[in-house]
Formats: structure tokens, C-alpha cells, sequence
């Protein structure tokens, strides 16, 4: 059973590089409001919609078990993801939402933490107004966070996840070494974006399943 409600449509259960192998041992990982005033069962349902920045690039339903294809901002920052939540059509209904953003605004050189809070509390009250389940992913390590940003925005993002009773899934620990260092197998040479093994098990954190033929597998 999905931990997410409904997050997967009911097609078999069974990307771009060798097998990828995810052991179960990988660290497992809702609040109500509507948009439209009609009774609920007349709303269209479209089920999961995964939205962020490019972390999620390779997500797609080519790939994976999805409902919708993800929403993918490239370069996209908190507010970018807030934009796009508002510019979905006004009878949409989504069972979950997963939010999966906030590292490009921590790496930023004029990041501060307090401004990053409150765009992402106005980003999470966009997400409840479209959605009765939201889940918040944390952000992955990055090599270019110098100043260790990501780490105090998921202590914040975290917290707020706390505040709404949202599920907050801790995508830190199973990025890093057990010395604390990222694991670079992970990540392209940029040290920002997930490769094929990455990728794998960010989906494996987020309850989602490739499809059959797919270079990914999870056991």
C-alpha cells in the first residue's frame, strides 16, 4: 500500500543509464481545502502531480508510473512553483501534490532565511488550496551549497510540514556518506543534478514505481 493516497495509477508495476538497484533498507519515507466550491465527487480528479525544479528533470510518465507528468521548472525557485500551482486550471482537483523545490533559491547568493520561510509557507497555502494531500520532499545535498543553506531550509520546510500534519520526506540522509559527505555516485559531475542511480532513488523515496522495461528496479 502507497503511503501517498492514490498515488499511483493501476497500470502494472514492474532511466536513461545501467540497472539501478535500490535495497528496502533506503529511509521510507495530508491537510484539506479545495479550490472550487461544487461537491467533490463532480470535480475532476487527476490524481498525483509531482511539481519542482530540475531535480526531478528525469521524472516522467515515459519512465514511470504516474498519473500526470510531473511539472518541471527548470531552474525554478519556490516562488516559480507557487506561479505555476496558480496557473493550473481553475477546476482542477488533485488527490496529492508532491513539492519538490527550494535548493536553487538556498544557492542562491543573496539567500536569506527568513524570506525563504515565508515563500515557503505562501507556496505550501497555494498547494492546499488546489489539493487535500501535500507532500513535501526535502531537498537533496548539493555540491555547490557552500554555505550549508539546504540543510537550514529542510530544518525550515520541515518544520512547516510539522505545522501543517503534511507528510515530509528526508531526501539528506540517504544522499550522504556515512561520514556526512555527499555521495557523489549519485550525481552527475556538476555535483547538482541526480544521474540514473540518483534518480532512482529519489523515486524510491517518493513511493514511485518505473514501469516495466525501464533501466530502473527497485527491490
Amino acid at each position: 500500500m502507497s503511503r501517498f493516497n492514490s498515488i499511483l495509477t493501476t497500470e502494472p508495476v514492474s532511466d536513461n543509464e545501467d540497472l539501478v538497484e535500490i535495497s528496502c533498507d533506503d529511509q521510507t519515507c495530508s491537510s484539506q481545502l479545495s479550490r472550487s466550491l461544487k461537491p467533490k465527487e463532480t470535480k475532476r480528479s487527476t490524481g498525483t502531480l509531482l511539481i519542482g525544479s530540475s531535480i526531478i528533470r528525469d521524472i516522467n510518465k515515459n519512465k514511470f508510473v504516474l498519473d500526470t507528468d510531473p511539472i518541471c521548472v527548470r531552474g525554478g525557485k519556490i516562488n516559480d512553483i507557487t506561479e505555476r500551482l496558480l496557473a493550473l486550471p481553475k477546476d482542477t482537483e488533485l488527490e496529492n501534490i508532491i513539492i519538490q523545490v527550494g535548493s536553487n533559491d538556498c544557492c542562491s547568493f543573496n539567500f536569506e532565511s527568513d524570506t525563504f520561510n515565508e515563500d515557503y509557507k505562501i507556496l505550501v497555502a497555494t498547494a492546499k488550496s488546489v489539493c487535500e494531500n501535500v507532500v513535501i520532499s526535502g531537498m537533496c545535498p548539493r555540491l555547490d551549497d557552500s554555505q550549508g543553506n539546504i540543510v537550514k531550509g529542510n530544518e525550515r520546510i520541515k518544520q512547516i510540514a510539522n505545522d501543517e500534519n503534511f507528510l515530509y520526506i528526508d531526501n539528506d540522509f540517504n544522499f550522504r556518506l556515512l561520514s556526512g559527505a555527499i555521495d557523489m555516485s549519485l550525481y552527475n559531475r556538476d555535483g547538482v543534478h541526480l544521474n540514473t542511480k540518483g534518480v532512482a532513488k529519489l523515486v524510491r523515496n517518493l513511493d514511485i514505481i518505473p514501469k516495466k522495461g525501464q533501466k530502473y528496479r527497485m527491490i
